[in-house]
């Protein structure tokens, strides 16, 4: 199973077992879900603990099984939320911008000088940068202190081969052993606060030990130049040096463009104040911003993140989504990093920008295909981990129906086989199996954000009125720049714009964002919604 959807709890980072089976499906390989949050580019978060440690005493295939499931998790989880969402790392510099103009203009409306102004944007931007930074460098020592866990109980084995889980560096051309150790570096971060950053370190031919900030080697004819992790004789890789690094790259990059673009975003404000061109209550004050957040946005969160990051998100058209890589349908609102329509029919993400879905995990289905037709002696095999969280429901040729969860299987990782005995539910225990289709386990409505990463299809787009439309369109705000600053004309067009979503949200008796089930959408739902449009607005 290809990596085919990232997922984005509405919140904070969610352990994998809570993970919605639809959007787990396509996650990772062998049925092993993680959390995305798109939160670490806006405020402070903590990485995914997908594994601590290693039980003692597991087979061979066991322990082969739990670290390939391990790294592959942790691989999808740092490239969908870290590495490969470039959109994503675009948008921090929008955000950042923000978050230093509503400094500016505090001092602006206090009437300060101009040098007092520029110097009010720095604390922001060193906060929103350390912030950022943390949650990335935090991210990183997780992968590695998971790797250092999972390499130490392969090299313990007596039955695992050492190629299971090594490093190597390609120009180097050397393979390690186990990690000798795991040092630490110090950064210092640009609030002034220190950071210790791990690093693996690796015996072969030499020392050599590397970070996002690091690469350090000692004993070497030649340099290293992209250290990284192997699993499973190289078949996954993960870890690199110089993907870790690039991205870091792009983050000091996105602050050093606003740190020398604010400076001439101040001058040219404040010269419209001095020359009666602008007057301060135009420009969009601290309180009115205040009074655009909320520290209780549990349900729209996913959705606030993205649109804060200058991802469009269409909250008037509700679509309905064919995943085939899970043959599961879902329903729910899309988010789109670019700015041309989307259209019914089939989409390739390859050739999109990022593309986001949030829907209601309790109204996902799906077909389950991955199965042996013939029923032996009660005996039914399943070809691929089963979901957790999800119910089975098995139909036989023979008219019967048993429901069934992942708890009830046994595995066997030789023959990667799932296997549950329905004898005692089945009256014709010789028979084969005529259709399984599968739910989510839970009946309460739920929502989850996933990166649609897999082709996929757009069956339809329908509003909250139930007319149905070919096609959505996806316009993005202007993103905060060194030129621009919102003005009150703008501020009231807006809020205009805001009040006729809401009007419709209440029309509509439940047909708009999130409100699946057909329940009346509650005030503080609306409420939350409209949060989540202005943190598109004006930034975080």
């Amino acid at each position: 199973m290809g990596v085919g959807s990232q997922v984005l709890p509405n919140g904070p980072v969610q352990e994998s077992e809570a993970i919605a089976p639809i959007a787990a499906a396509g996650a990772v390989a062998a049925g092993t879900s993680v959390g995305l949050n798109v939160g670490w580019a806006l405020r402070e978060t903590d990485p995914l603990n997908i594994i601590d440690d290693v039980p003692e005493g597991e087979t061979q295939e066991a322990l082969e099984n739990r670290v390939l499931n391990a790294t592959q998790a942790r691989k999808s989880n740092n490239q969908s939320t870290l590495i490969d969402n470039q959109q994503i790392v675009a948008g921090i510099e929008s955000s950042a911008y923000a978050d230093a103009k509503i400094a500016a203009i505090e001092k602006l409306n206090d009437q300060e000088s101009q040098e007092d102004v520029l110097n009010a944007t720095d604390e922001p931007i060193d906060d929103y940068e350390t912030t950022v930074k943390t949650n990335y460098l935090k991210s990183w020592n997780e992968t590695v202190n998971e790797a250092y866990t999972l390499a130490q109980a392969v090299y313990d084995h007596s039955d695992v081969s050492g190629d299971f889980f090594y490093a190597e560096d390609d120009t180097v051309g050397a393979r390690s052993g186990p990690f000798d150790e795991i040092v630490t570096e110090t950064y210092e971060m640009p609030d002034g606060s220190e950071f210790e950053v791990k690093m693996p370190k690796i015996e072969a031919y030499g020392t050599y030990r590397w970070s996002p900030i690091t690469l350090t080697d000692s004993g070497y004819d030649r340099d290293p130049s992209d250290p990284e992790f192997y699993v499973d004789d190289g078949e996954l890789k993960y870890g690199s040096y110089s993907d870790w690094s690039d991205t870091w790259d792009d983050i000091n990059s996105v602050f050093a463009n606003v740190r020398d673009g604010i400076e001439k975003w101040v001058d040219g404000v404040y010269r419209d104040v001095q020359a009666g061109k602008l007057e301060v209550d135009d420009l969009l004050t601290p309180r009115e911003q205040a009074e655009l957040t909320s520290e209780d946005e549990d349900f729209p969160q996913a959705l606030a993140d993205l649109q804060a990051l200058n991802v469009s998100v269409d909250l008037e058209r509700e679509a309905e989504i064919y995943l085939p890589h899970v043959d599961a349908t879902v329903w729910g609102q899309i988010g789109y990093a670019g700015s041309d329509p989307l259209e019914v029919g089939e989409i390739d993400p390859e050739n999109k920008s990022a593309i986001y879905l949030t829907y209601d995990i309790s109204q996902g289905q799906g077909e389950w295909s991955a199965y042996e037709e013939g029923i032996d002696g009660g005996e039914l095999t399943f070809t691929a981990e089963p979901f957790a969280e999800t119910v089975y429901y098995v139909d036989t040729v023979a008219g019967e129906t048993v429901e069934l969860t992942d708890d009830d299987f046994e595995v066997n990782y030789d023959n990667d086989e799932w296997t549950v005995d329905l004898s005692d539910d089945l009256d014709d225990a010789i028979t084969e199996v005529d259709q399984i289709e599968y739910y989510a386990e839970t009946e309460e409505t739920q929502y989850e954000t996933i990166q649609l990463q897999d082709e996929f299809e757009i069956i339809t787009f329908t509003d909250s009125e139930g007319e149905e439309y070919e096609e959505a369109d996806f316009e993005r705000s202007e993103p905060h720049d060194d030129d621009n600053y919102i003005t009150e004309e703008e501020w009231q067009e807006q809020q205009e714009r805001n009040e006729e979503l809401i009007e419709k949200y209440e029309d509509s008796g439940g047909g708009g964002i999130g409100f699946l089930d057909g329940e009346e959408i509650p005030a503080e739902g609306v409420l939350l919604i409209v949060l989540a449009i202005f943190a598109a607005l004006f930034g975080r």
